[in-house]
Parts: C-alpha cells; structure tokens; sequence
C-alpha cells in the first residue's frame, strides 16, 4: 500500500462516484480503478461495490476509512513538523470557495513577503469543498460562505453584506420575493446556504420561477444582463463590481444575507503559523 492509493481511496470513498473522483484526482477512471483493485490484492479484502447510486464501499471498506483517515492526518503533521524542525520551508494549505478571494489576494501577499520561509498552497474550489477538505485535513483552513449544514466545521463569521437582484427594471422601493414571479433568474453565487434559503421562500409563497443559470462567471453574468431579461441574485458586494447602467433592488427580506468566513475542523485550535496568518489577515482572536 503506499501514499497514492491512500490518497485515492480515500477521495472515492468521500464522493462515492467513480467518474467525480477521477477529475478531482486528475488521473482517468480506468488508472483510478487500477489504484483501487491494486490496494484490495494489497488488502485482500473488497473494499467498494458498485450498485445504481454509484460506488458503495463495503463494512471493510467503512473500517479501513475510519481507521485509516486519523492516521493519515497524523502523517501528514508529522512531516510538516519534521520539515520545519530540520529548518525547511513551512507549508500552509488553504482551500477558498469560488470569488471568495478577491479582496484578499493583497493581504495574502504581503504577509508572504514578510515570510518568505512559507510556502502557501490555494486550491480553489466550491464551498461544498471547503468544508470536505476541511473536515478531512486536506486544507487547515478554508475561506468560504457558511454552509447549510455545517456537521464537523467550525465556522467563523468575518464580513456580511446584502444579498440583491440586479435587473435593467427601474423598479423603485424594496423588493419581494413575490415581485420575481415568471422571471428568468439568475443565481450568481455557489452558496449552498444562500440558493437554499432563497428557493425556499419562493418555495413557501407558491411563487413559480425560472432558474435560467447558476453561475460564479461575472463575464458571463455581464453578458446575460446586457442580451436577456433576467434578474441576477448576488451579493450586494459582487453587483457593484458589475459595469453598466443596471438596476439594484434590496430585498424586503433583511435576513436574505451573504456571510462570508473561515471554516476549521471542530475540536482543533489553530496554532503556530496558520493563526499567526490569520491574526494578521483577520484578527482571529478577537
């Protein structure tokens, strides 16, 4: 067994589809299924079945996960530890949900040049993701949007804005949820918490709409507004970064907001240079 079918494993095993962790582990199907059949010899012991839903791992498989995932996580302290004791390059991994990072990008830089000891590694990603990469040690931190369900991340809130809908209507006053009804949407974020919260009261009004597009693209939000008759939900901060002469409505609804944050793994204090980092970026103990 060594660290690449680990590290295989353990992807499929999370996504339980075959052909999504092929893409996230950037090698094909068949090397992935070659991985896997290989570390079951290794094991003796089938460690997934495949039904209708996709890959479901076994009750060896479920051990294997369980028993292996805190070891792996212990691993991979140990060498960073080992690394910066024999006085190598520290490395920081942290993973950010899409346009998350965009007023960020400076903070992160200059801190960087005041360290140049660190290396720091940033996986884009969806805010799904932040919170899978967190609760399984691939990232210390992410930054991200509060999630729906939160489970085992910890989530600390640092900005709030808004959320709006910006249109070509010269409609004045609040908006409600009831004012979108038989309008093409468009929802421009990938905050699960948000899409939720917003289908949810369309929901609860009997109000029939239309999702023409879930998209972080701010190209091809620009382009959508300036060819379609659409209404874009987003938050307040992204809507003033849009160019042209657009219409932007508040909702009547003050709770319908965008909480952007970091989210860490329950139960494990940052230390040593990740709340460094985040004392200097955010002030994180206060």
């Amino acid at each position: 067994m060594d660290e690449k079918q680990l590290k295989n494993f353990m992807r499929l095993y999370e996504l339980r589809n075959m052909h999504k962790a092929a893409e996230e582990l950037f090698i094909s199907q068949q090397g992935l299924s070659k991985s896997i059949q290989a570390l079951e010899k290794d094991l003796r012991v089938q460690l997934f079945e495949r039904d209708n839903n996709g890959m479901r791992p076994t009750l060896a498989g479920d051990y294997f996960f369980q028993k292996m995932m805190p070891l792996r996580n212990q691993i991979m302290q140990v060498r960073k530890n080992t690394r910066i004791i024999g006085g190598g390059r520290a490395q920081l991994r942290i993973s950010y949900s899409f346009g998350s990072m965009q007023n960020f990008y400076e903070r992160f830089s200059s801190y960087l040049k005041q360290h140049k000891d660190i290396d720091l590694y940033l996986a884009e990603t969806t805010d799904h993701g932040c919170y899978l990469d967190v609760e399984n040690s691939r990232a210390s931190i992410a930054v991200c949007s509060r999630f729906a369900n939160e489970g085992a991340v910890n989530f600390k809130s640092i900005y709030t804005c808004p959320m709006v809908c910006v249109s070509n209507n010269k409609n004045e006053g609040l908006l409600s949820y009831k004012d979108l009804e038989g309008k093409q949407i468009i929802i421009a974020n990938d905050e699960y918490a948000y899409n939720k919260y917003f289908k949810e009261h369309l929901l609860n009004e009997n109000i029939e709409y239309h999702i023409l597009v879930h998209t972080v693209d701010m190209i091809l939000i620009q382009k959508l507004l300036s060819t379609e008759d659409c209404h874009v939900i987003l938050p307040e901060s992204q809507a003033l970064q849009l160019k042209g002469n657009y219409h932007i409505q508040y909702f009547e609804d003050s709770s319908f907001r965008y909480e952007l944050g970091f989210a860490t793994k329950n139960g494990v204090q940052l230390s040593g240079i990740y709340k460094d980092l985040m004392n200097y970026l955010f002030n994180w103990d206060r």
